[in-house]
C-alpha cells in the first residue's frame, strides 16, 4: 500500500515540475511579433473545361411503380449534356428546383422523347437531388434520384 502512495506522489510531482518548466520555457520566449505578406502570384490558374460529353440515364418504371435506372447517380461537370430516357411509355418530367444547376428549374416530355439539357459553364457545384414523375397508365409516379455537379479540374 506503502509503494502504491508513493508512486502517485511521485507522478503527481513529475507533472508538476514538467509543467513548470514548460511554462518557464514560454514566459522566456516573449511575444512574437504577427506580419502579413502578401504573395503576387505571376500567373492566373487557368480552368480547363472537360471535353463536353452526354451522361444518359435510362429510367424505366413498371406498372407498380417501382423505378429502376441504367446510370441513375449522374455526375457532370458544367458544360456536359445530361439526357434521361424514360423507356417506360408515356410523358415523363423532371423537377431540380429552385436552386437548380440548370437555366430551368423543370423539364417534360410530353410525347415520351428523351430530355437533353447542357450545363452551363457557370453551374455551382454540389449535390442536387431531384424529381422524376413518370405517368404510366392512369397513375403517376415519381421518385428523387441524385445530380452532382462536379468542381472543374484546374491546370497548375
Amino acid at each position: 500500500m506503502k509503494n502504491k502512495i508513493l508512486l502517485v506522489v511521485m507522478t503527481i510531482m513529475a507533472v508538476v515540475v514538467f509543467s513548470v518548466l514548460i511554462l518557464q520555457v514560454c514566459r522566456n520566449e516573449g511575444p512574437q511579433e504577427v506580419t502579413q505578406e502578401t504573395v503576387k502570384l505571376d500567373k492566373e490558374f487557368p480552368v480547363t473545361v472537360p471535353e463536353k460529353i452526354s451522361h444518359i440515364t435510362t429510367v424505366m418504371v413498371n406498372e407498380k411503380g417501382y423505378f429502376d435506372y441504367e446510370n441513375g447517380l449522374i455526375r457532370v461537370y458544367p458544360g456536359e449534356t445530361v439526357i434521361w430516357k424514360c423507356i417506360t411509355k408515356g410523358p415523363f418530367t423532371i423537377h431540380i428546383g429552385w436552386d437548380s444547376p440548370f437555366k430551368e428549374c423543370s423539364f417534360r416530355s410530353t410525347d415520351g422523347k428523351p430530355i437533353t439539357e447542357t450545363l452551363p459553364l457557370t453551374a455551382r457545384s454540389g449535390y442536387y437531388r431531384y424529381m422524376i414523375a413518370v405517368l404510366v397508365g392512369d397513375k403517376i409516379y415519381t421518385d428523387d434520384p441524385e445530380l452532382i455537379v462536379k468542381r472543374p479540374p484546374i491546370d497548375r
